[in-house]
């Protein structure tokens, strides 16, 4: 996608202003090249993760999405809203974006192992802005998949798709490490 003379990659492509006419930024890798002045398109770099029509999920048929939620953590956070998530039947999955490295409180911890006890599949992301949440020990035992450097709103999106081609922990792991 183009904005503003400049190419960037959707997957690390974020809105970074309201209204400014540059408001589209690549964070910390930079953009894929520039159109020119003289209209000439120069690319600097190619993206390395899978994408548009060398992807698995190009081929499928789309009519509708699974409902994914994102909730944020926050200091004092206690986990209602992730079992009211988890009580109303109708999400597939929960994109938690944590803190620092994808980190959130004891109770919303609780909160999610509930919902994965229901079948949910939960994803670790941040809402820093930049930098990767791998796996860490203090959440091995929750079988969370590790959203890598996407933003909460991303990994969402990565989720939903991944939930119409897979339905256990592992192989929507592996698309997040592909995509």
């Amino acid at each position: 996608m183009a904005f503003n003379n400049k190419i960037h990659s959707a997957r690390e492509v974020t809105k970074t202003d309201t209204y400014d006419v540059d408001g589209f930024q690549s964070g910390i890798f930079g953009c894929l090249g520039y159109i020119d002045a003289g209209h000439e398109v120069v690319y600097y770099r190619e993206p390395s993760r899978r994408h548009t029509i060398i992807s698995e999920f190009s081929k499928i048929p789309i009519h509708s999405l699974p409902d994914v939620a994102i909730v944020y953590s926050y200091a004092g956070a206690n986990g209602d809203l992730i079992d009211f998530i988890v009580e109303s039947n109708q999400y597939q999955g929960i994109v938690m974006a944590g803190t620092g490295a994808g980190r959130f409180s004891k109770d919303e911890e609780e909160a999610l192992r509930r919902a994965v006890g229901k079948g949910m599949q939960v994803v670790r992301s941040s809402r820093v802005g930049n930098g990767r949440v791998v796996d860490i020990e203090p959440y091995d035992s929750l079988r969370a998949i590790s959203g890598d450097n996407l933003n909460p709103q991303k990994a969402r999106i990565l989720l939903m798709v991944s939930l119409l081609v897979h339905s256990d922990r592992d192989s929507i792991q592996r698309a997040f490490h592909q995509y």
